[in-house]
């Protein structure tokens, strides 16, 4: 059986950008169109990186007769048009679910793929500024991996963090793959059965935070430059997205349990080099999650997701809570899975990507900021 959360959880992905003074002017979230693939009974846009106004990958997948395929567009300024993706030789399914940038030549994106039979494998693929090919990584020893997310800061270092089980257990491990420019290699991870990470941010190649959740509640990991060790801060709950602008400044955002059914509410945590603490989000009403975070600098932050009534977005200013930002979408049937935020002079450009429900099946939702 596939990690608990592989359906519900795409992860976020990261952005980059920093400016000293914003301006948001009056500028508000509009829909953007992005392709579906043609005769598709679904498609999600799971991920999504932005290095600047005119460049932003966006990875997800779409289905049809329940064999889904990787789904990669690129936004030019302008519109989101769809790349190649590559499939994994004898896999008849596969899903991208984060992806990372860190320019226009260089960016990674990572999923899994199910080789056929009982099992799935992580994947991993590479952008060189012309074409996205399958990255050498190292192999999984059986069961379901996954990997869903991703954070580069060179060419020459980028992890990737998920979770895997193994023998139908419904629950797993989280593991970790370290790029060293040339090859993907394992990471060891401390940990305890039902651990699965979701997202990761590296603001340095010898600094991480990698965010998810274990049996007892909100799971953080970071890594030093050598190794990984588990945080004490743990609270009730799961964290799905995290970044870092330094090593002393991370929002991670995620949902706390309800006392019901779908009565799940926004989480959001702040680290300032010493500990993490719990931040007041704004108020969704009787259901709320956030799922992806970006910070511009380490004043400007926005978090993505969904609630009861449709799509989700939140923006930190500095200081005090989170506050509500009146998102372009409204359907309760959308559901936003990520942000990426750019800074270009003194204006700030964002993506949100997601999905949207239809009569006809769920389409890939895009707003820009």
């Amino acid at each position: 059986m596939p990690p608990r959360r592989i359906v519900a959880i795409i992860a976020a992905a990261l952005a980059f950008g920093m400016s000293d003074t914003l301006s948001a002017d009056a500028a508000q979230w509009s829909i953007v169109p992005s392709p579906n693939h043609a005769g598709a009974s679904s498609d999600a846009l799971s991920g999504v990186s932005c290095i600047s106004s005119s460049f932003c990958m966006t990875v997800g997948g779409w289905s049809s007769a329940s064999r889904g395929k990787p789904l990669i567009e690129k936004w030019n300024g302008s519109n989101l048009t769809t790349l190649s993706a590559p499939v994994p030789s004898g896999a008849p399914e596969s899903w991208l679910s984060g992806v990372a940038c860190i320019s226009t030549h260089f960016c990674m994106a990572v999923g899994r793929a199910y080789p056929g039979g009982d099992g799935a494998v992580s994947l991993i693929e590479q952008w060189n500024g012309s074409k996205w090919s399958l990255s050498k990584q190292a192999p999984n020893q059986g069961g379901y991996w996954l990997l869903t997310g991703v954070s580069c800061k060179s060419t020459s270092f980028c992890m990737a963090v998920g979770s895997y089980t193994l023998n139908g257990d419904p629950n797993g491990y989280s593991f970790a793959e370290r790029w060293n420019g040339l090859e993907w290699a394992s990471e060891y991870l401390p940990g305890n059965y039902g651990d699965e990470l979701y997202g990761v941010s590296c603001p340095t190649a010898g600094s991480c935070m990698a965010v998810g959740d274990g049996l007892a509640g909100t799971l953080i990991e970071q890594w030093n430059g050598a190794s990984w060790a588990i945080s004490s801060f743990s609270t009730p709950g799961t964290l799905l997205g995290v970044r870092c602008r330094a090593t002393n400044f991370c929002w991670a955002v995620g949902e706390t349990p309800g006392e019901a059914t779908d009565t799940e509410q926004p989480l959001a945590v702040t680290w300032n080099g010493a500990a993490w603490s719990i931040v007041g989000t704004a108020d969704p009403g009787s259901y709320g999650r956030l799922e992806g975070v970006t910070c511009v600098s380490t004043t400007e932050c926005i978090a993505a997701g969904s609630d009861s009534v449709g799509t989700l977005i939140e923006q930190w200013s500095g200081s005090g809570g989170w506050a509500a930002m009146p998102s372009a979408s409204s359907s309760s049937a959308n559901l936003l899975y990520s942000v990426s935020c750019a800074v270009t002079g003194t204006a700030m450009f964002c993506i949100a990507t997601g999905t949207t429900g239809s009569t006809t099946g769920s389409k890939t939702l895009a707003e820009k900021y």
